[in-house]
């Protein structure tokens, strides 16, 4: 773990300066490490296929609580991202609100169905609360523990309305939700009975809260938040409940914050501003400007504001002041919640979440420190301003990543540059303009030789240069949707590019290096192709599709096997498609698939195929009936299917190929061993180059190796500010590995860049 420290410390650290340089050190840092510490302690996926939909740090901000649109809500300590718990629903509804009790022990949640749930945090069981008798009233009662129980459940009376936010008064007695109009307040001893305020209007509340003197606290679709004294509820007349103060802005109240001493109120909202008011009389004292709506709020005893944006920074506020003390850097977060004592900030975008530290500069202003053992030096912490200059630097936040065939180059694409970096130095050998790049998507890919390398964009085109001098060598035009896959033949005279256009073209690189117009080789209205695959021989195409509406045409004289199942729907009224062409695209295979296939590859003897889905699953296709084709071929011939993965993963195999010696596949987060009997007899000679004796490869926040002659072993674990880009949308496009070269894309959208040395094979 020290190794692993000490390689991924910040260039001028003092760690990485009294680190003794170790010969038999596997992992070299090439590109990518930061001069000073990053403010991230954990990033980590969320074990979820789901978008979590809403976040809570406990009180003693040890624990953070995730819940998402499967209903499941899962507890996980906030330093390490270990899951702790997991609270499953028994129906299929969204958790759309969650809160921690001020004892930190139960969890509340608000659904889809009404419902107003308590969940231990300790079994992960809805809690029960405790009676002695069979009565309902509990009203003596401030305690959730005893020995006879019944389920404790708030419904609203008579609807079946989705509760959007719920949360727990400070003394744990009271409970409050909102829904459409209403706003309902029950007593934790007895569930069964609740008071529902009387608003006289129509207005959505989005966020309710209380105060720390007792006050609840609700901010509304039109721009009002309502402020209601509930400190003195008589609950069988529903009397007692006062509103105290209306405060209007200007757009939707979004989410609130009181202060601890309960003297103000801020206010943020869906044009991004925060108003700040005083509680008791309803006085606008201050308005602090945001570029986006506000999504969180939290005061800070010493007269800080943290705030919360959808795609903007966090900003820290001194309020006294109206200035931003700090901001830290933010682009698409979905969810965010603060801890209560300031120290982090959780954030998440689908199901990938971040949890920070706010940087020193901050904590010198909240009273906190963090220092190096057995130094009274406080670390350096990278602020926003330190992120802009990294990524200037490296030319921005790379979109995708391509490692040559050999391993001793990298291709970083970025929004409208293009950089070769040499892996041994981490040079850039090569810098070039273009537009059309896009932040997100598009494929980025080397020839077999290295002669040239191609990538594409948003503007539907496949750009190919030569790698020696950057020279665009031309462009393969004529596709109308976006391009999922390109390929070059093994001789490097032909680009192949499938797209969701339902097309496959094909581009010619002439004597003069020059690249020719564009052929369709293949066309098939109705069909998204999402992965292409050429033979080494290039006389064979694999590809894969998503095709609306009807089957494909299987009746064709050309084929020369039929599908071993029958059509599978899937959700989408769509069917997914494998199809073998030879060189002139004709379809001469055709199989039915039930998984969404994102990466096809051939074997070096071209008598395998292989097949990766979105679901993470590995499939091997036995083509010696079919390739080389037979003179007089049998009437029905197969391709055997085996199913290699044992189990589905959260993660789509974008990128998938035979081991150097054929005894297993290699994908972006795995290594599958082949059964014996499927371990033709052309593969298992090992590879002749000694830089491939090995592969490498990430999973679990681990870089991993294997031997030709070992099992997988972990070789680096990985620190939460290095790892990898794991959205839906980032994890297609963020890892490549050849050889003894690794390259990857952060959560940051940093380039990280690292070889291994042959001292890792001992």
């Amino acid at each position: 773990m020290y190794s692993t420290l000490a390689l991924f410390a910040p260039l001028g650290s003092h760690i990485r300066r009294l680190a003794t340089v170790d010969a038999r050190t596997p992992l070299v840092a090439r590109i990518g490490m930061e001069d000073a510490w990053s403010t991230t302690v954990v990033s980590c996926i969320v074990r979820t296929d789901w978008q979590i939909a809403a976040l809570a740090f406990s009180p003693d901000g040890r624990c953070i609580a995730c819940s998402d649109e499967n209903a499941t809500i899962r507890v996980l300590n906030a330093q390490t991202g270990a899951e702790l718990q997991v609270c499953k629903t028994d129906h299929n509804l969204w958790d759309l609100g969650i809160s921690f009790s001020p004892t930190g022990k139960e969890l509340l949640s608000g659904t889809q169905d009404g419902g107003v749930y308590v969940w231990d945090v300790t079994t992960g069981v809805k809690l029960e609360i405790g009676t002695t008798t069979t009565s309902r009233n509990h009203s003596t009662r401030d305690s959730l523990s005893t020995q006879d129980r019944i389920m404790l459940r708030w419904m609203v009376p008579s609807t079946v309305v989705a509760v959007y936010h719920a949360a727990w008064s400070p003394d744990g007695k009271l409970v409050t939700s909102c829904q459409r109009q209403t706003i309902n307040l029950w007593r934790v001893a007895s569930p069964t009975q609740s008071v529902q305020l009387q608003r006289g209007n129509s207005e959505y509340p989005h966020f309710i809260m209380f105060s720390q003197d007792g006050f609840l606290l609700a901010g509304l679709d039109a721009g009002t938040c309502e402020i209601w004294d509930v400190r003195s509820v008589d609950w069988d007349t529903e009397a007692g409940v006062t509103l105290t103060q209306t405060l209007k802005n200007d757009s939707r109240v979004l989410t609130l914050a009181v202060s601890s001493d309960s003297r103000f109120v801020a206010c943020g909202l869906s044009s991004g501003e925060i108003v700040l008011w005083t509680k008791s009389d309803g006085k606008r004292v201050q308005s602090l400007p945001g570029r986006s709506p506000v999504t969180s709020l939290v005061f800070y005893p010493n007269g800080l504001l943290a705030a919360a944006y959808g795609m903007s920074p966090f900003v820290l506020w001194d309020v006294s002041t109206g200035t931003p003390v700090k901001t830290e850097s933010n682009e698409e977060s979905t969810v965010v919640a603060f801890a209560p004592d300031g120290r982090h900030i959780a954030h998440a975008t689908y199901n990938h979440l971040q949890i920070e530290q706010w940087s020193s500069e901050i904590k010198q202003n909240t009273g906190m420190t963090t220092s190096v053992a057995d130094s009274d030096k406080q670390l350096t912490h990278r602020s926003e301003r330190d992120d802009e200059e990294l990524l200037e630097k490296h030319g921005g936040k790379v979109a995708m990543i391509a490692t040559s065939p050999t391993g001793k180059l990298v291709l970083a694409v970025y929004e409208d540059e293009v950089r070769i970096y040499e892996v041994s130095s981490g040079r850039c050998m090569c810098a070039i303009k273009h537009p059309h790049m896009g932040k997100h998507g598009g494929v980025a890919v080397w020839s077999p030789a290295e002669t040239f390398f191609a990538r594409t964009g948003a503007d539907k085109v496949v750009c190919v240069w030569k790698a020696d001098t950057g020279e665009l060598v031309g462009t393969l035009e004529g596709h109308s949707r976006d391009i999922k896959d390109v390929r070059f033949t093994r001789d490097e005279q032909h680009v192949l590019s499938a797209s969701r256009d339902g097309t496959i073209r094909r581009g010619t690189i002439g004597q003069n290096g020059q690249l020719s117009p564009s052929e369709v080789l293949f066309q098939s209205n109705g069909d998204c192709f999402s992965a292409l695959a050429v033979s080494s021989d290039g006389q064979w195409i694999l590809s894969a599709s998503h095709r609306s509406g009807s089957t494909p045409d299987t009746s064709s004289a050309d084929l020369l096997a039929p599908p071993s199942r029958q059509p599978v729907r899937d959700a989408y009224g769509g069917y997914h498609v494998l199809r073998l062409h030879d060189a002139t695209g004709r379809v001469v295979w055709i199989e039915y698939h039930p998984c969404d296939i994102r990466s096809v590859a051939f074997s070096e003897d071209c008598t395998r195929a292989l097949a990766g889905s979105w679901e993470g699953e590995v499939f091997l296709y036995d083509l010696t009936q079919l390739i080389p084709p037979h003179d007089a071929p049998p009437r029905l011939l197969t391709v055997p299917e085996h199913r290699l993965s044992a189990q589905k993963t959260p993660y789509p195999i974008k990128r998938i190929s035979f081991s150097p010696d054929g005894q297993a596949v290699i994908s972006d987060r795995n290594y599958t061993s082949i059964p014996p009997e499927l371990q033709l007899e052309p593969l298992r000679s090992g590879p002749a180059d000694p830089s491939f004796t090995s592969v490498h490869y990430y999973q679990d926040e681990w870089i991993w190796q294997v031997n030709l002659d070992s099992t997988p072993r972990r070789l680096y674990w990985i620190p939460p500010s290095h790892r990898l880009a794991d959205t839906p949308r980032e994890r297609m496009f963020s890892q490549s590995a050849n050889g003894r070269s690794i390259a990857y894309k952060t959560s940051q959208g940093f380039l990280v860049v690292m070889q291994v040395t042959s001292a890792s094979q001992w």
